[in-house]
């Protein structure tokens, strides 16, 4: 396994900064073999600052789209009758939210809204819903390098010409050569059968031209699930 640090913003504020993590902490849980992460973030919901004490949930999407796929934070879910206007969201009030929302006929959607009296209404009916705050998820690959001791591509001009990106239990993505101008993956199809998300190759052409870092960009923007298990390029030098 591999171990790595990210940086995680949460709540995007009216003023455009992100809100604020105060504190965190660790717990071990032995029964399931993992670490609980719990923060405490100041928000602002309704015009008041409030403090929530929040838990990092657990990735998973090996069974598709569904309960256990929490891709939003501050998350509520709702699970009962069909229904058109998810409640429970009064922690949220007044701010924009999105999540993804199914029934036992229906492949989970996502869906975007804005909380009113503590619910929002998301125009169709459903069973089931996540819904809590957005945030984006971005890769950004190092710069290209070659094995070859004796040559290197650092400090050269280069194209990526093609890319290959693998995907596993994931929905559709953006890719892009710089964070300006991402444009969707053109080799990723999900159908029903799949209980929304996919695991195959992707294979992208080239998102931009000459550059000397080559590197690439993949961003989600969505509540679902996207895990790149490798990155294959090929390349042109000047």
């Amino acid at each position: 396994r591999i171990w790595a640090f990210h940086k995680h913003f949460t709540g995007q504020d009216v003023g455009g900064g992100y809100e604020k993590v105060l504190s965190i902490e660790s717990i071990p849980d032995f029964v399931n073999l993992r670490d609980d992460v719990y923060m405490c973030i100041e928000r602002v919901v309704d015009g008041n600052t409030v403090r929530y004490i929040e838990e990092l949930a657990p990735r998973g999407a090996e069974g598709g789209l569904g309960e256990h796929t929490w891709y939003v934070d501050c998350g509520g879910i709702y699970s009962g009758s069909a229904t058109s206007n998810i409640s429970g969201l009064d922690h949220l009030e007044g701010r924009d939210v999105t999540g993804i929302a199914w029934d036992a006929d229906t492949v989970p959607f996502v869906v975007t809204g804005t909380v009113s009296s503590g619910s929002v209404d998301i125009g169709a009916q459903v069973t089931d819903a996540i819904i809590g705050l957005p945030y984006v998820s971005t890769i950004k690959t190092m710069r290209i390098s070659t094995a070859d001791i004796f040559n290197t591509m650092q400090g050269e001009k280069k194209k990526i010409t093609e890319c290959i990106v693998r995907v596993q239990d994931s929905t559709t993505f953006q890719i892009a050569q710089s964070p300006e101008a991402y444009r969707d993956s053109r080799d990723t199809t999900i159908d029903t059968g799949t209980n929304g998300v996919i695991s195959q190759d992707s294979r992208e052409t080239g998102p931009g031209g000459m550059t000397y870092d080559g590197q690439i960009f993949i961003q989600n923007s969505t509540p679902t699930p996207l895990t790149v298990q490798a990155l294959i390029m090929e390349v042109d030098t000047a």
